[in-house]
């Protein structure tokens, strides 16, 4: 297992920011480090749901939040009473990127960010189209290597209307996969996810996981405190659960006002998510209207 500080931006920079909240009005207090996010398309990323329901628990203004059906729980600006930032960090950009709405799975510890560029370097990047991971739906096996990316231990400097200013510090850590839990380990952990001996420390949350092949196999669950000298114990989400969300993000080239699953998304032509196994899983509908999958 290794656990590797990084001092300069890494090639995981460009497909990952970490993010902050912010409530109203702006203080030094009133603002959250939050978790990592990992671009999956131009405008959407995926993280932890978890930490979202935090800042909605300790920031929000207690308005309900707008449910479409089981598969979706869409926080806004205006609805959330706080706001939340993507702060990017590359080799030649530092850039700011505005989540305008959040979607949290019910299933699963996930959920989906659509961003918009909110400085010019957040613009450029945009412009230039490049930073968006390749998805595997597929559960690692276990003794798979895989290997994490978060932000441990970052700190807010500076917080106002006119300034936000965070130290990040990055973290790659590698590890095995040494269970897998297909349908969830326990009550705690409900939904599909395999532990894995690499480390996650507070601050990596949301995180992605990827696989040897470079593939985001799964998004930074959990971590428990082991004794000196033990493997760690961590536990990484499973991808797949997106797929049943249901969405309205208005994507450049999307059906505009309205709902659509994200596996509608993956399955249009324009590409929107570059999924390595999409053909590998099945859509099944039930008698009650819901959505099963399997994979074949």
């Amino acid at each position: 297992m290794n656990f590797i500080k990084h001092d300069e931006p890494c090639a995981v920079d460009y497909v990952s920011f970490v993010y902050v909240a912010q409530s109203t009005p702006p203080s030094r207090e009133s603002v959250k480090a939050g978790g990592v996010a990992t671009f999956v398309n131009g405008r959407l990323a995926i993280t932890c749901r978890h930490t979202l329901d935090d800042f909605i628990d300790r920031l929000g203004t207690g308005t309900p939040v707008t449910e479409k059906d089981t598969a979706i729980g869409m926080v806004t600006q205006s609805n959330a009473g706080f706001s939340l930032t993507g702060i990017q960090h590359t080799e030649t950009e530092a850039a700011l990127w505005s989540i305008r709405r959040t979607f949290r799975c019910s299933d699963s510890d996930l959920a989906l960010l659509l961003v918009a560029p909110a400085s010019e370097g957040a613009q450029r990047l945009d412009d230039k189209k490049i930073g968006v991971a390749k998805i595997r739906l597929a559960l690692p096996q276990e003794g798979e290597k895989v290997f994490a990316y978060g932000f441990a231990g970052s700190d807010i400097l500076t917080a106002s209307p006119e300034k936000l200013a965070i130290r990040l510090m990055s973290y790659t850590s590698e590890g095995i996969v040494n269970a897998v839990h297909p349908s969830g380990r326990d009550k705690l952990m409900p939904f599909p996810c395999f532990q894995t001996s690499c480390r996650f420390d507070s601050g990596m949350s949301g995180g992605p996981i990827f696989n040897s092949a470079g593939e985001l196999c799964g998004v930074i669950a959990s971590g428990y405190d082991v004794e000196d000298g033990a493997d760690p114990i961590s536990y990484g989400a499973a991808v797949w659960p997106i797929l049943s969300m249901t969405i309205n993000a208005d994507l450049p080239d999307a059906p505009k006002g309205e709902f659509y699953t994200v596996y509608d998304l993956a399955c249009r032509k324009e590409k929107f998510l570059h999924v390595a196994d999409l053909d590998a899983i099945e859509r099944i509908p039930l008698p009650n209207g819901q959505t099963a999958w399997r994979f074949k």
